[in-house]
């Protein structure tokens, strides 16, 4: 349906217009320049924008690279081969930014005891908030957990753009103490089954997540910029009796609500129409057989077109 973005002066608002020319338009608002460097964090599909705005020479953080491995001690999500951390809601994201001001401190029992054979012993150690982070004891699986905190920090010192991709809804919460897990119950053999239940996020919720995420980027740095969206990768499936399509269809919409009104409140806050620009390619947007996950080609579109919106032309250049 959709065929081509452009920047242009004022933004189509007819949809009568939109199905004459199928063209996406954006208003030219210059916020990122030559000597910012840029946060990511988010779910799957924010790896995808770190990678390519590295394509184009931004510079993107957190390096969580930068982390010496030891794969006979500890394994954290799915590094080496890819260099980002999944965090798919508003809630995870919120509680990196807490711990990393001190507003909230892990306690040193709170882990999971799980059987996988991760190490030399058939048991091993898991942090309950970051996804598919193990240790063969629980001060080993601390030690990678405070390198992980220290690149996320040392990233966000040095940033002045916060991107953040927001993906699900859907959330499953620790009974001991109410925080989000990093990941659903049981994934790739993890814990949670027994430590987590099944929570519906509300659009309050959501929403005051995002408002006390502002409150700490200004802390951090208070003359930076927030780019916020919604992935357009689709639910893999749903822990509601919903048919997967609605369920998708509801976790998106309210996310996409949440953005817009966050959006609208804060002048230093930008929603960017990544989810819009992918969803509204239809099928050939997406991976065939899929049908999930972005094609590449379709998010070097999305960043280009981010690049002629919102990048000042001497960096763009």
């Amino acid at each position: 349906m959709l065929r081509h973005v452009e920047v242009r002066d004022k933004t189509n608002t007819r949809w009568r217009r939109f199905v004459e020319d199928r063209c996406m338009t954006l208003a030219s608002n210059p916020i990122v320049g030559p000597d910012d460097t840029i946060f990511a964090m988010g779910s799957c599909f924010s790896r995808e924008i770190r990678y390519a705005l590295e394509r184009h020479n931004f510079q993107v953080g957190p390096d969580y690279l930068s982390i010496p491995l030891d794969e006979e001690r500890y394994s954290i999500d799915e590094l080496p081969d890819n260099n980002h951390l999944n965090f798919y809601n508003s809630f995870t994201v919120l509680q990196e930014f807490e711990r990393m001001v001190g507003e909230w401190i892990q306690d040193d029992d709170d882990y999971w005891l799980i059987s996988r054979k991760q190490f030399k012993d058939r048991t091993c150690f898991q942090d309950p908030y970051r996804r598919l982070t193990f240790g063969s004891t629980p001060e080993i699986l601390f030690e990678a957990n405070n390198q992980i905190s220290s690149v996320i920090d040392n990233a966000a010192k040095q940033a002045s753009v916060f991107m953040f991709t927001f993906g699900i809804a859907e959330v499953f919460r620790l009974k001991s103490n109410g925080r989000v897990a990093g990941q659903k119950p049981a994934h790739f053999g993890g814990g949670g089954s027994a430590e987590t239940d099944l929570h519906f996020s509300t659009f309050q919720e959501n929403y005051e997540n995002l408002e006390n995420l502002h409150r700490i980027i200004k802390k951090i740095n208070p003359e930076a910029i927030m780019v916020i969206t919604v992935s357009p990768v689709a639910l893999e499936r749903t822990f509601s009796d919903r048919d997967i399509l609605v369920a998708n269809c509801e976790g998106k919409s309210l996310l996409r609500s949440v953005l817009g009104e966050f959006s609208r409140i804060h002048d230093d806050v930008m929603y960017f129409p990544a989810y819009e620009m992918a969803t509204s390619l239809g099928e050939i947007g997406f991976i065939p057989g899929d049908l999930r996950h972005v094609k590449k080609a379709v998010v070097d579109m999305i960043i280009q077109s981010f690049i002629n919106a919102h990048v000042n032309e001497v960096f763009a250049s």
